[in-house]
């Protein structure tokens, strides 16, 4: 399976002198957390969210808190020797001062046991916070994914 930041060429090919601010950097994070994701770097997952952050997610139980929940989450949910593809299908936004509200959905791509490809289809949200550098970072995250569209 190729290890190939899928999610963050399509993203960054979509940014234009035309979108919104608010919109490119909602894009970039995406594809930032994406790429990360598929790469299976835990470290560089972490590194996107607020220290404080709050994850809850369709993979796992348990609600993950701060930066060693969010690495403990992504360290058991996928990530590692074989990790997945991530799509980012869709994606809007909305800003509010310094939080943006951040849905959509993505495809995950995992491969099987017999070499076969799965696609989940999961729907998310975020809440991103700027820090006082004026980047923005993940807060809150909520994903679930969307009944009956497992292949």
């Amino acid at each position: 399976m190729s290890r190939i930041p899928f999610a963050t060429v399509t993203l960054m090919a979509a940014l234009s002198s035309s979108m919104p601010v608010q919109a490119q950097d909602a894009a970039r994070l995406l594809a930032d957390w994406s790429a990360a994701y598929t790469a299976g770097d835990k470290a560089e997952v972490s590194r996107l969210y607020t220290s404080d952050a709050r994850l809850l997610s369709e993979f796992s139980p348990h609600e993950e808190v701060g930066w060693a929940g969010v690495a403990h989450y992504f360290g058991t949910a996928g990530l590692g020797p074989s990790p997945l593809r991530m799509h980012i299908d869709s994606q809007s936004q909305r800003e509010f001062s310094d939080v943006m509200l951040v849905s959509g959905r993505y495809t995950l791509l995992r491969e099987r046991w017999d070499g076969s490809i799965a696609e989940e289809a999961s729907r998310f949200t975020l809440a991103l916070r700027r820090s006082p550098d004026g980047q923005w970072q993940i807060a809150e995250q909520h994903s679930s994914r969307v009944p009956g569209t497992a292949r």
